[in-house]
């Protein structure tokens, strides 16, 4: 059932709402102009598709992921 994109600050709420107690996965129309911004805001993984899917450069995709999705990217991103 499809619904409407949530936004960062919905997916933020929600995180709240939880406290932790769950695992949380980000999922749906995330790439990676959006993808940085979705892991700062603490969910445990991110769920991507169609980016990996329908990407012309899948080596290079995946290598990009794997930077944005670091810890270490997101304890600097973080920190700032």
């Amino acid at each position: 059932m499809p619904t409407p994109p949530q936004g960062i600050a919905q997916l933020e709420e929600h995180l709240k709402t939880v406290g932790g107690r769950i695992p949380a996965v980000a999922i749906g129309g995330i790439d990676l102009t959006n993808a940085p911004d979705v892991w700062r805001t603490g969910v445990d993984a991110i769920a991507v598709v169609r980016a990996v899917s329908q990407s012309c450069d899948l080596a290079a995709t995946l290598q990009s992921f794997e930077e944005v999705l670091s810890e270490e990217a997101r304890d600097a991103a973080i920190a700032s």
